[in-house]
């Protein structure tokens, strides 16, 4: 995890050493002048959400699409194109600078799976998303069903991330007899579970 305040403080003894303030009362705003010309840019800590998804619904997990609001998926760990019932799906979500703005690296992004529950109109979808940045961050976890019918061009991207912006670290959705819950850990290389099963009485559900 990386650490919540760095950086060397700037006290009376960091002026007292240099010339200008050598003989000179030091003062609140002397501190702060000299904090900012020290200012430096934050540092490029690495952000990677590590993520797993378990299938326990009895059916198969098909990868129907993904987005990324900021970061990408690393292309030696991609999504699993298809989750057998009983299998872990994993993938490595590497964290970019968000487009367009000054900020610390992120991984916001979301992916999308289907299924067939074998019933008339069985076809179902889980969106699974996360945000996580540098600490301290209040990383985020949300996951939701949806028509099978929406596909990816359709899909209203900002209104999902701001329900992802409002969920916090565990989500949980059930639908068309399918039950998926998703949580994250903090820190900037934290961990993403998924579990999609069905929306009945199981032991260890």
């Amino acid at each position: 995890m990386a650490p919540t305040v760095f950086g060397n403080p700037i006290t009376d003894e960091t002026l007292k050493a240099l010339p200008e303030y050598a003989n000179k009362e030091i003062t609140p705003k002397d501190r702060a002048q000299v904090a900012l010309s020290r200012k430096l840019p934050p540092p490029d800590f690495p952000v990677n959400v590590f993520g797993y998804i378990y299938n326990a619904t009895g059916h198969t997990l098909n990868l129907a699409y993904d987005h990324d609001w900021s970061g990408h998926v690393d292309e030696s760990s991609p999504y699993s194109q298809i989750i057998e019932n009983g299998q872990w799906g994993s993938f490595l979500h590497v964290g970019d600078y968000t487009p367009g703005k000054l900020s610390l690296r992120q991984s916001t992004a979301a992916v999308v799976y289907n299924a067939n529950n074998g019933l008339v109109g069985g076809f179902c979808k889980w969106v699974l998303a996360w945000d996580a940045a540098v600490s301290p961050h209040d990383n985020k976890a949300f996951t939701m069903f949806e028509e099978f019918q929406i596909v990816k061009e359709k899909q209203n991207w900002e209104a999902l991330r701001q329900k992802l912006f409002n969920s916090g670290h565990e989500s949980t959705d059930a639908a068309y007899g399918f039950k998926a819950t998703v949580s994250i850990t903090d820190g900037n290389n934290p961990t993403f579970h998924a579990t999609i099963t069905l929306d009945l009485p199981l032991e260890n559900a």
